[in-house]
């Protein structure tokens, strides 16, 4: 027999998986210092280590307000080489040598030219590039909009957004929403307010093309928090990212980088490519050469990873049900199979 959950009950099966405050905090994510009133960004080298609740100190020293992030002391993303900027741009003019492919673990080659560790870099730009959040503490940030609307709905979706590089650090240039039924519901690409000096176009798909016409930051922040309510649940991979690039504060997070730990073990994080083809046995960012990522595609996955996820843990918890078939949720929102009680 098959039974159809319900959206509020979806929600709710979901509410065991949104990260915490304490988590939020170590894995990166925009938080509001209790005491402070302002966002801050922590920036951990090793992400997994110390996320206990007794680690979170409201006053200890590192808690205490900072002024203002004024360095322009930057550590390029690529090649992890030091450079300089100002305001009105690059002070360090150094090309930038670097392996666009990651490091296989076990192989210890890279994934672009298969090349050792070590290797010197297969590709080169014109510029450094750097994330905009540098190790430790970053803030306070005083330009982030916040969702506090409160809503009845029972709100879920996913989100992924594509980036380029600017003076500034990474930008959002494009942001994507996928409901629980694999429906587009939101998608717009956004100018950058700095000087675009990558556009990042392997991994993000961006061109210059593409950006003619598109809208301000505040006007898709505008439009996203009619749509994202305080106790909306967003799910994307390293949401953190997303957040940070669109100045949005929110806390009703799943992150599936979270949700799907690695068997190896802390740091590594697998990839959404990987988590895909492990859980759901197929394919995404496939074929797609310098064209970059597909932010539906992507967000999907999303949703796809986190319907198999609640199916599972139901299932594990519930042996007697015996099989529940996992669903697509292109037309219903999830199916299991066998009579369950809700």
């Amino acid at each position: 027999m098959e039974r159809i959950i319900s959206p509020s009950q979806f929600y709710n099966r979901l509410l065991k998986y949104l990260l915490s405050e304490e988590d939020m905090y170590y894995l990166g994510y925009p938080v509001q210092s209790p005491s402070e009133g302002f966002v801050i960004i922590n920036k951990e080298t090793n992400k997994h280590q110390n996320r206990t609740r007794n680690n979170l100190n409201v006053d200890a020293r590192e808690f205490k307000p900072l002024e203002v992030y004024l360095t322009n002391n930057r550590t390029c993303s690529r090649c992890s080489k030091p450079f300089l900027t100002n305001q009105e741009g690059y002070i360090t003019k150094d090309k930038c040598t670097y392996h666009w492919g990651k490091l296989e673990r076990k192989s210890r080659l890279y994934g672009c030219c298969y090349k050792l560790a070590g290797s010197a870099g297969c590709t080169e730009a014109s510029v450094h590039v750097w994330s905009g959040t540098e190790p430790g503490r970053n803030g306070p940030y005083f330009d982030y909009v916040r969702t506090n609307r409160q809503d009845m709905s029972y709100g879920v979706y996913a989100m992924d957004c594509e980036m380029c590089y600017t003076v500034a650090g990474l930008e959002a240039t494009k942001v994507t929403l996928v409901n629980m039924r694999g429906h587009l519901v939101y998608d717009s690409y956004i100018l950058p307010a700095n000087k675009i000096v990558d556009y990042n176009t392997r991994w993000s798909g961006i061109t210059p093309e593409k950006l003619k016409g598109a809208k301000r930051l505040q006007d898709v922040q505008r439009e996203l928090l009619e749509i994202i309510h305080k106790n909306t649940i967003l799910i994307g991979h390293g949401l953190e990212n997303d957040l940070r690039a669109l100045k949005l504060l929110h806390s009703y997070i799943i992150d599936t980088s979270d949700c799907f730990p690695p068997e190896v073990g802390p740091p590594r994080k697998l990839s959404l490519k990987a988590l895909v083809s492990l859980y759901l046995n197929k394919q995404i960012q496939y074929g797609r050469g310098e064209m970059g990522h597909d932010s539906f595609e992507d967000a999907l996955a999303c949703v796809e990873l986190m319907l198999w996820k609640v199916n599972h843990d139901f299932r594990k918890h519930l042996p007697s049900l015996g099989d529940i078939q996992y669903y697509v949720p292109y037309n219903h929102l999830i199916v299991f199979l066998n009579e369950t009680i809700f």
